[in-house]
């Protein structure tokens, strides 16, 4: 059914108080709502702003926490080559311990067969000095021998010069049977 035009006055009046009391509210609503409204907006602008920066400072310090990791990671790649280097070289001297260790397993042997040697050179050394002395001592007796030797061959040479002399002095004067007779008696050998 179709409204009818206000006829009276009374819902006039009704009307009137009403849209004075939707005008009341919405007074209200405009000094109290609204500002509190955009308080609240203005609140949540600024905790979405304050959250913006901070994330933006988040975002900042993964970035400088995303460098750090870059250079650690960086870091750790030289220090596992590193470590590998190390790792051939603490090998290499294990190596080299255990061949030492071998060799120091091996001195007391070398050590009694040096000591062998020193007594063998040691009694080498005696042998040569008495070779050494006997040897003077031969060379002397030798010289003594060469010289009696040179002295028995003078004597011999100088025995066989008178014997010629005095053969030859013996045929002259005397004559075969008067040589022979003083042979027979020995005097022709207590002359020689």
């Amino acid at each position: 059914m179709a409204r009818q035009p206000w006829s009276n006055n009374e819902d006039i009046l009704g009307l009137r108080q009403e849209l004075a009391v939707i005008e009341d509210e919405i007074h209200i609503l405009a000094k109290q709502t609204i500002p509190r409204l955009r308080v609240d907006n203005e609140m949540e602008y600024r905790d979405i702003i304050q959250g913006g920066m901070k994330l933006e400072e988040h975002m900042h310090a993964l970035k400088l926490i995303k460098e750090e990791v870059l250079v650690l990671s960086s870091e750790k790649m030289e220090l596992e080559a590193l470590c590998k280097e190390l790792f051939v070289k603490v090998q290499s001297l294990y190596r080299e311990l255990e061949q030492i260790q071998s060799e120091n397993k091996q001195i007391p042997a070398i050590r009694e067969g040096l000591h062998d040697i020193q007594e063998e050179i040691s009694r080498a050394r005696m042998a040569y000095e008495h070779e050494k002395r006997a040897k003077v001592e031969l060379l002397e007796e030798s010289q003594a021998i060469e010289s009696d030797f040179i002295n028995i061959k003078i004597e011999a040479q100088r025995l066989r010069t008178e014997l010629e002399k005095r053969r030859s002095g013996v045929f002259k004067h005397h004559a075969f049977g008067s040589y022979y007779k003083k042979i027979e008696h020995g005097i022709a050998s207590s002359n020689w």
